[in-house]
């Protein structure tokens, strides 16, 4: 999961339904402010696609999610880069 901790957005609405476990996604409002949203079993999110996100486990280090999307190639990260 470590990859999924970098700030980044997809080309895509990123779906996912949590079958198990749980997380925590951390994402970047308009206003470029952090928005903490945590996701446990039976939870449903949609984070819109171009939105910076950023992804954790919790203290469970266990999560199991469909993924839903149109297409494959939504799904590729575009990370941020790093303010020098």
């Amino acid at each position: 999961f470590a990859k999924f901790v970098g700030e980044h957005y997809h080309d895509e609405d990123e779906v996912r339904f949590v079958l198990a476990g749980g997380g925590i996604f951390d994402i970047r409002s308009t206003e470029d402010q952090w928005m903490r949203i945590e996701v446990s079993e039976g939870d449903l999110i949609v984070v819109p696609k171009k939105r910076n996100h950023r992804f954790y486990l919790t203290d469970e280090k266990m999560i199991h999610c469909v993924r839903l999307f149109q297409d494959a190639s939504g799904w590729v990260p575009h990370y941020r880069e790093k303010a020098a």
